[in-house]
C-alpha cells in the first residue's frame, strides 16, 4: 500500500452527489413591467430562483430580464458565422446583473436564457419541437413551463476546497460564462481538465491544468470526478414521449385511403360515403372541415390503416439549440381574436 497522503475532501455524506442532487420545480417569476423606454413599456423579470441558489455570486446580488424584441430575433436569424462571445453577447444584452455578467455561472446563463426564450411566448403552455432519437422524425410535444425541474448546485458553501495527495490545496467556483468564452477562444487539447481548471480560484489557470493532466494517483482522480459532481446544477432534461405514429395503409373490399380522401374531397359527398359513415356510425358536418377528420375515422374503423406509435421516450435538453419552444395554442383562433377590419 502507498504511503502517500490520502486526499481529503468533503464527505459525500455531507453533500449531495450528482444522482442525490436536491431536485425540485423552478420558481418562475411572472413579468412585471419595472420601467418605460421611449414612451413604451419595457417588461423586466426579476430572478428569485437559479440554479445555482446565487452562491457564487456577491451577497443581495440581483439579475433580471427581459423578453427577446422581435427585432433581435429576426436580426439574429439573419445573422451569419457568429463567435461564441457574440452569441453570449446577444443573451446578455436582455439581461441585467448588479455584478460583472460575464460572472454568471454557465449553467445560470443558459437557465437565465431559457426563461427569456419562455417569456417571449406569452403563456405557460410549450410546444417543444424537436428529433426523436428512436425514430429519427421531427415531433412536437406539449408540456408545462411549470414543470421544468431543476438540479441545484449541491454543496453547503463556496469555494469548495480540495487537498490532493502531494498536498496542493485547491479552491473551486463553478465555471463563469466568461471563463469558458476564454477557453473557446484559447483552445484546449483536453476540455474536461481545461474546464476544471478554469474554476480554479486561488491559482492560475497554467499550474492548475498542467498538474490535473498529469494526474497518476488514483485518489486524486477520484476528486477530480467528485469535485465536477459537486459543482454541477443545471436544467433537468425533459421527458417526453414521442408523437409520431407509423401508418400502414391497406385495400379492403375495393376500399382504400386514397379512395376514401378522394371521394371526400369535394363539397357533395358520395352516397356510398355517407352510408359508410351511418354504418360506423361516425358523426360529421357536411361541408365542413369535419369531413376531412370523420374520413380519417372512418379510415380507421375500417381497418384500413395499421398504427404503430413510436413512444419512445426522449430527454430533451431545453437549454441547447437543438429543441426549438415555441408556444402552444391555435394560430388560427388567436388571430381571429386580435385581427378587426375598419375602424
Amino acid at each position: 500500500m502507498s504511503g502517500k497522503k490520502k486526499g481529503k475532501f468533503i464527505p459525500h455524506n455531507q453533500v449531495m452527489s450528482r444522482n442525490k442532487v436536491e431536485e425540485e420545480k423552478v420558481n418562475i417569476t411572472p413579468p412585471i413591467t419595472d420601467f418605460k423606454k421611449s414612451g413604451m413599456d419595457v417588461t423586466q423579470i426579476n430572478i428569485i430562483d437559479l440554479p445555482s441558489k446565487f452562491m457564487p455570486y456577491p451577497e443581495g446580488a440581483v439579475i433580471k430580464y427581459r423578453p427577446y424584441y422581435y427585432s433581435e430575433i429576426r436580426n439574429h436569424d439573419s445573422s451569419k458565422n457568429l463567435t461564441y462571445r457574440e452569441e453570449v453577447d446577444f443573451v446578455l444584452a436582455g439581461i441585467y446583473t448588479s455584478f460583472p455578467a460575464y460572472d454568471l455561472t454557465v449553467s445560470d446563463f443558459a437557465f437565465i436564457n431559457l426563461l427569456r426564450r419562455i417569456s417571449n411566448i406569452g403563456n405557460y403552455d410549450i410546444s417543444a419541437k424537436y428529433r426523436c432519437k428512436k425514430c429519427g422524425n421531427i415531433v412536437s410535444s406539449v408540456f408545462k413551463a411549470m414543470n421544468i425541474l431543476v438540479d441545484y448546485l449541491g454543496v453547503p458553501k463556496l469555494p469548495v476546497m480540495v487537498e490532493f495527495s502531494n498536498g496542493k490545496k485547491y479552491a473551486f467556483n463553478p465555471l463563469t460564462i466568461g471563463s469558458y468564452i476564454e477557453l473557446k477562444e484559447e483552445g484546449f487539447k483536453n476540455k474536461a481538465i481545461a474546464m476544471v481548471s478554469k474554476c480554479c480560484v486561488n491559482a492560475e489557470y497554467g499550474e492548475v491544468y498542467e498538474f490535473l493532466d498529469h494526474i497518476t494517483d488514483a485518489s486524486d482522480a477520484m476528486l477530480v470526478e467528485h469535485l465536477d459532481n459537486l459543482l454541477y446544477h443545471s436544467v433537468k432534461p425533459m421527458p417526453v414521449k414521442c408523437s409520431y405514429v407509423n401508418k400502414e395503409y391497406f385495400a379492403k373490399d375495393g376500399w382504400s385511403a386514397d379512395k376514401l380522401r378522394s371521394m371526400t374531397s369535394s363539397s357533395v359527398i358520395d352516397k356510398q360515403i355517407l352510408e359508410l359513415f351511418k354504418q360506423y356510425d361516425i358523426n360529421f358536418t357536411e361541408g365542413t372541415s369535419m369531413v376531412k377528420y370523420a374520413c380519417e375515422d372512418l379510415i380507421k374503423k375500417m381497418a384500413l390503416v395499421k398504427e404503430e406509435p413510436c413512444g419512445f421516450t426522449n430527454y430533451l435538453e431545453l437549454e441547447g439549440g437543438d429543441v426549438f419552444l415555441g408556444p402552444f395554442c391555435n394560430t388560427g383562433e388567436l388571430i381571429k381574436t386580435r385581427v378587426c377590419y375598419g375602424l
